[in-house]
């Protein structure tokens, strides 16, 4: 976890730290038990940095798309700890992609 005197201090550029870098960063000390809809029964075994790559690898997304998933996590209200990153940058993940990188197509002829 990051302490106060970090570059994490002012939201550094997401490109450039890498995301499991900054999630870090907007981790909190971890309370097992947060009662959030994300929280996992116990913390997943494999790492953030491995987590981010497979997904990265699977879904093929832009790397702009990694940038709105923290922003969307910053802002959020979400207790993140060990128990819920995982989940939650699932979800702002898939909503980033959703938003940014989605091709839609109109029902209408």
């Amino acid at each position: 976890m990051c302490g106060p005197p970090s570059p994490c201090a002012p939201f550094p550029c997401v490109p450039c730290v890498g995301v499991e870098s900054v999630m870090e960063c907007l981790m909190v000390v971890d309370p097992m038990d947060s009662g959030d809809v994300f929280s996992s029964a116990s913390v997943p075994e494999i790492g953030l940095a491995e987590y981010v790559r497979w997904w990265d690898s699977q879904i093929k997304c832009s790397k702009e798309c990694y940038a709105w998933a923290v922003v969307l996590i910053a802002r959020s209200k979400l207790v993140v700890c060990s128990s819920t990153v995982h989940r939650i940058l699932l979800a702002a993940l898939v909503m980033a992609v959703k938003y940014r990188d989605d091709m839609y197509f109109s029902n209408r002829a």
